[in-house]
């Protein structure tokens, strides 16, 4: 087809100018009606090719922009799914943060507890001991002084028993 418009040009331009009219040519009517008609003949051939070729590029790129929206709509959503399962583990992991904190305060304020009540008990428990021993010293003390007394009492007496008592003399005891 270019090579037909490429001849048309060439015989208008290799043709000759008329003296009074120097932009009007004479060229071959027959020749140059005969390259024309060659040229409306396969220039429908050519539209239709070209026609089609544009169907078939609208179609790819219209096939193109659906695989294009189907493949973005898949990564939204997936990107979606991965952010609300993102959000939920951290909303989890803070809960489980929390819990754990609670446990920690509840179990130091048990240990806190417990540690005051065993120092009230051993507390308690080392008064009674010391209330009981200075009893002990006291009732020890007491027995002591009167232990004291009775064997005071017994010297005295023993003392006094062997005063009074008559002692053998030698003439008390048999002669041989």
């Amino acid at each position: 087809m270019y090579d037909i418009i490429d001849s048309l040009e060439e015989m208008i331009t290799s043709a000759k100018g008329s003296m009074f009219s120097p932009s009007s040519v004479k060229i071959d009517r027959d020749d140059f009606l005969d390259k024309l008609e060659d040229l409306k003949t396969k220039l429908p051939v050519q539209l239709e090719r070209a026609s089609a070729l544009m169907r078939e590029a609208e179609g790819r790129l219209a096939n193109a922009n659906s695989q294009a929206n189907v493949i973005i709509s898949t990564a939204q959503a997936r990107a979606a799914n991965i952010i609300r399962d993102a959000n939920e583990r951290a909303d989890y992991l803070a809960s489980q943060e929390k819990v754990t904190e609670i446990a920690r305060q509840k179990a130091k304020t048990m240990i806190d507890k417990a540690q005051a009540a065993s120092d009230r008990l051993t507390s308690g428990a080392d008064q009674y001991c010391i209330k009981i021993m200075n009893e002990l010293h006291s009732q020890l003390g007491k027995m002591t002084r009167d232990v004291e007394g009775g064997l005071n009492v017994l010297e005295e007496r023993e003392a006094k028993a062997r005063e009074e008592l008559p002692h053998a003399e030698e003439s008390d005891y048999p002669q041989d």
